[in-house]
């Protein structure tokens, strides 16, 4: 049996059908990301703004919290915003590296999980360039060409953000929330669904691209030995 890992929908897969499948799944995974944010974010306001806070789809189990992460997955590393920011723009330097110089476009199975990695990684880059948020870069820019800010960017209406809350500017917007018998799991977003969601497809990729070598080295070996 073909390595489905590899598998491609014809023997000569194209390039321009491969990047379009790429960017149909970065788009639509960015769009949900940022779009799932402003709703919730509408809804429930910055953390501790709102009296209504807390959204249970299932009671004490599933729901919607709005958190500022100012660190990495999961809350991991807060305070380096900046440095993930950088971090992000060289992981995506990586990826177009891998999907064309590399050839992984050749893969339909890494098109897929390079474009859903692309979509997280750009979901929450978005917001650590303080571009989800009236006072970070996009506000500046409105002020810069003296254009009028408009209220209820993102979601949010403008006057929500005092002087007290400028330290979310550079944050992450997280919203989803899982509680179990009193542990409650670090709130997270789309964005963090489709890196994990990507790194775990490629995880598969790679223990299946080994499985296949050491099959090919085996058979390699028993024909030498006849």
């Amino acid at each position: 049996n073909e390595d489905v890992i590899e598998n491609t929908d014809d023997s000569s897969p194209s390039f321009g059908r491969r990047c379009g499948i790429f960017a149909s799944i970065a788009i639509v995974g960015l769009a949900f990301d940022l779009w799932s944010k402003s709703y919730i974010f509408s809804k429930l306001g910055l953390p501790g703004k709102r009296p209504f806070e807390l959204w249970w789809v299932i009671e004490d189990f599933f729901g919607f919290q709005t958190a500022v992460n100012q660190g990495a997955l999961f809350g991991i590393g807060q305070g380096g915003s900046s440095y993930f920011a950088m971090f992000s723009g060289v992981a995506l330097l990586a990826i177009a590296f891998w999907f064309i110089k590399s050839e992984g476009w050749k893969s339909r199975w890494l098109t897929v999980c390079l474009a859903a990695v692309t979509a997280g990684i750009l979901g929450n880059l978005y917001d650590r360039l303080g571009l989800w948020h009236p006072t970070g870069i996009l506000g500046d820019l409105y002020d810069y060409l003296g254009l009028w800010r408009p209220v209820g960017m993102n979601g949010l209406p403008t006057d929500t953000f005092a002087a007290d809350y400028s330290n979310f500017t550079y944050g992450v917007r997280d919203f989803i929330l899982f509680t179990y018998q009193g542990h409650i799991w670090p709130n997270f977003n789309i964005a963090d669904c489709l890196l994990v969601c990507g790194a775990i497809m490629l995880g598969i990729s790679s223990f299946r691209q080994e499985a296949t070598d050491k099959q090919s080295k085996t058979t390699e070996n028993e024909m030498e030995a006849t």
